[in-house]
């Protein structure tokens, strides 16, 4: 009998179990997809920010330097503290040196559809790492680097070979 009664809350442990690692596993997918939804969201206004600055700075070049200083976006009790190009300024600085930068597309990739590097960019492939921590980002990006020089090397290498070899 106590066999049976043994088996039994073995037999309700191993279902509570298995309830409780179902549970846990629903939990864990909610908070993978908050956790993405939040992500792109952060991300689509730090592109839309991107591009608000891009474009206010581009409007700006087109208006009179002389002008720009005199309009006042301030009630006029407060002094005007700073320029627009210095708001600007600040405004990229913040993103670009801050946080925000690991939600931006990296520069790599802008750069890469251009002409500079193309053929190294087709045979490394892009890079896109996002890391939040500043120290974490700079590792990250030295060792991309001294990875990517050491591709370039390996590639002048064979050029080298064959031009001394055709004395």
């Amino acid at each position: 009998m106590s066999r049976d009664g043994d088996a039994r809350s073995l037999e309700a442990e191993a279902a509570a179990a298995a309830d409780a690692a179902r549970e846990l596993r629903e939990a864990a997918a909610a908070l993978v997809t908050r956790h993405a939804a939040d992500e792109d969201a952060l991300r689509r206004r730090a592109a839309a920010l991107e591009a608000d600055l891009r474009r206010l700075q581009g409007s700006l070049a087109g208006i009179d330097p002389s002008t720009v200083d005199k309009v006042a976006f301030y009630p006029p009790p407060l002094p005007r503290p700073h320029g627009v190009e210095e708001d600007l300024e600040r405004a990229r600085v913040g993103i670009t040196d801050s946080d925000v930068a690991s939600f931006l597309p990296s520069r790599e990739m802008i750069l890469s559809s251009e002409n500079a590097g193309k053929f190294l960019m087709k045979f490394i492939g892009p890079v896109n790492v996002r890391v939040a921590r500043k120290e974490d980002r700079l590792k990250i990006k030295d060792e991309y680097n001294n990875y990517r020089d050491a591709i370039q090397q390996l590639l002048r290498c064979p050029v080298g070979v064959n031009l001394s070899s055709d004395k």
